[in-house]
């Protein structure tokens, strides 16, 4: 991995991802950031001329994503903050009581903590226990969410597909939605339930759909389709959400 900048102004820094597996030359625009992925036999002076090359559409996609990541800003888990929760937005209300939960109240996702932890919103020495409180209990009303619903969701989708994974994980992925390994184990993240109803069944025909092809192949995105055929709208919404959900 190497970070380099360009040498032309109109040209966007970018990180170098080497590899022997890749053939080809692969562009990325992350939250912002370019990534460059190359075979290691691909000369620098050459990557040099593709990206200036790809320049415009590069700076222009940089710009839209620094754009909704600051949009974006209000989606956080803080008093006030918003949250998705099964395709919805929720804004989050901190409520004093006697025993800490979470539950849902119109359009707030109404957060109970004692007056202690509320107390800290004062003090500002204090704010990083508040949110490090506040956090974990979103993420456990989450989980609770997900263990009930997520499971029932797989066997549907097992018996309408005819495929069956071997084991069922869930929990609280970074930088993913799920996984399938090559020993059947789907893995679903437990914030999954942010997403709308459509959203979470894609995702879970799509890991379902690696225990068949595990790669992503024109072979397993016509498998997807033929279980899913409106997963382009689905991977659409999570591609459009995905500063939005926080996770």
């Amino acid at each position: 991995m190497k970070q380099v900048s360009s040498s032309q102004a109109e040209k966007p820094p970018y990180q170098l991802i080497r590899s022997n597996k890749r053939k080809t030359l692969g562009l990325q625009v992350k939250k912002g950031e370019v990534i460059v992925r190359a075979p290691f036999f691909v000369e620098e002076n050459f990557i040099e001329q593709f990206i200036a090359q790809k320049a415009a559409w590069l700076n222009s996609k940089i710009a839209q994503q620094q754009v909704a990541v600051a949009d974006a800003e209000k989606y956080r888990i803080a008093d006030n903050g918003v949250v998705y929760f099964m395709g919805l937005p929720r804004r989050i209300k901190l409520v004093s009581g006697s025993k800490a939960l979470v539950f849902i109240n119109d359009c707030y996702l109404e957060c109970v903590l004692s007056s202690r932890y509320l107390s800290a919103r004062i003090e500002e020495n204090q704010q990083a226990r508040l949110n490090e409180k506040l956090s974990n209990l979103v993420d456990s009303f989450y989980k609770s969410h997900a263990l009930k619903m997520l499971p029932s969701k797989l066997d549907y989708w097992q018996d309408k597909t005819g495929l069956s994974a071997n084991e069922l994980v869930i929990k609280k992925y970074k930088a993913r939605w799920g996984s399938c390994n090559s020993k059947g184990v789907v893995s679903l993240n437990s914030w999954l339930v942010a997403c709308p109803p459509s959203v979470i069944d894609y995702v879970i025909v799509h890991e379902l759909c690696h225990l068949v092809h595990l790669n992503h192949s024109r072979q397993f995105w016509s498998l997807v389709e033929s279980f899913y055929p409106q997963f382009q709208q689905a991977k659409m919404w999570l591609k459009e959400n995905q500063y939005t959900i926080a996770n």
